[in-house]
């Protein structure tokens, strides 16, 4: 293929074509099927099957009469046109230059076949595609790639897009506008442009309101709420994206069940940085006392790695281990390097209880059965 990938194509083709003309200006005539064809794509590992087309030439231009198909559950439909004097100057124009076009359209393709997806992520889209260029170069396509609908489901989590999103491609570069996806307590926007040539550059804009619970549900974590509301910047290029932004937490809960743990009235700052998300300014509640906490999260290629985290506290009552309440203070510091894990800190105890039964009879008794030794009555 002219972009150096093997494709494995298979099917029953028919041709019937003549050449007329001189050898300075060819006039080619043909029409041809593809009957029960297939193509297999690098890293995909299922084939587009089923394909039946069928292509004319006829004064200069290859035209594709309807191509149909079917990709991981998607139907595909394709028409389009190719002046071959684009291809070779020993094709002159019947007429004048003339632009190649392309129509296409994609129904119910499944996001979750799509290489490298998250596997808990399901959704299905419908595109529709139009575009034409007056020579076979990047910067001179001018088109548009429409999402008709994009439905996506995280576990019990649904988000759909509120309208049509419209992509634009003119110049060497696509261009998205009035992006909207929605979901429970959620809204994200977004708009910028992709530059498809030149080094693949990006300025992408996203805004986002949606609530901790979603975060949780989504990455797995505690039981959470909370608003969550910011502005997220991609930067840099398709090789090497950089993120940036800042993000607020306000009124935020986490609970954890065993063993009971509950923060509240938490309010922070998240500020993404191309290398590292800082968590800065966040106060809340402990178990009724109250506590601030800062660190960050380093990351590589939307890998995370060292973390830092530093947590103060006052008054919070615990009960660890069961049975075992205390009214404790301090500071405690969470380190990570790679697999290696390390906590320090001090924890001050101010007042405490232990609340289960304690037999006192049943535990001498106990001790006395276990041990070896013999006891003597004396007279």
């Amino acid at each position: 293929t002219p972009m150096g990938y093997m494709v494995e194509a298979t099917g029953q083709l028919n041709i019937e074509a003549t050449v007329g003309g001189s050898f300075t200006e060819l006039r080619p005539r043909a029409e041809a099927a593809w009957n029960d064809g297939s193509i297999i794509f690098p890293g995909f590992d299922q084939a587009l099957t089923g394909i039946e087309a069928r292509v004319g030439v006829e004064n200069q231009v290859v035209t594709l009469i309807s191509a149909t198909g079917e990709w991981f559950g998607a139907r595909l439909n394709a028409e389009g046109s190719l002046p071959l004097a684009l291809v070779s100057d020993v094709f002159a124009p019947v007429g004048g230059p003339s632009p190649a076009s392309l129509h296409a359209e994609i129904r119910d393709f499944a996001i979750e076949s799509i290489p490298g997806a998250p596997a808990r992520l399901r959704g299905l889209t419908d595109l529709s595609l139009q575009a034409e260029t007056m020579a076979l170069a990047v910067e001179s396509i001018r088109g548009t790639v429409q999402i008709d609908r994009l439905n996506l489901s995280f576990d019990e989590l649904d988000f759909t897009q509120e309208t049509p999103t419209l992509i634009s491609v003119a110049d060497g570069a696509a261009c998205l506008s009035d992006f909207a996806l929605v979901g429970p307590r959620t809204r994200v926007t977004g708009n910028g442009d992709l530059e498809l040539a030149r080094g693949g550059a990006i300025r992408l804009d996203a805004q986002i309101q949606t609530d901790s619970l979603v975060f949780a549900t989504v990455s797995g974590a505690v039981e959470s709420t909370g608003t969550i509301r910011g502005d997220i910047q991609v930067r840099g290029t398709t090789s090497d994206p950089e993120l940036s932004g800042l993000l607020t937490l306000d009124n935020g809960t986490v609970q954890i069940a065993s063993p009971a743990i509950e923060v509240a009235e938490l309010n922070a700052t998240i500020r993404v940085e191309p290398t590292a998300v800082t968590l800065e300014n966040l106060v809340g509640t402990l178990n009724g006392g109250t506590m601030a906490a800062s660190g960050a999260i380093d990351y590589a290629g939307f890998t995370p790695g060292n973390i830092s985290l530093d947590i103060d506290f006052e008054d919070a009552a615990v009960e660890i281990p069961d049975g075992l309440r205390t009214l404790s203070g301090g500071s405690v510091q969470l380190r990570s390097r790679g697999d290696l894990w390390v906590v320090g800190g001090t924890i001050e105890i101010l007042e405490g209880s232990y609340t289960n039964p304690v037999q006192i009879d049943q535990w001498v008794f106990d001790t006395f059965r276990s041990t070896d030794d013999d006891f003597v009555t004396e007279p």
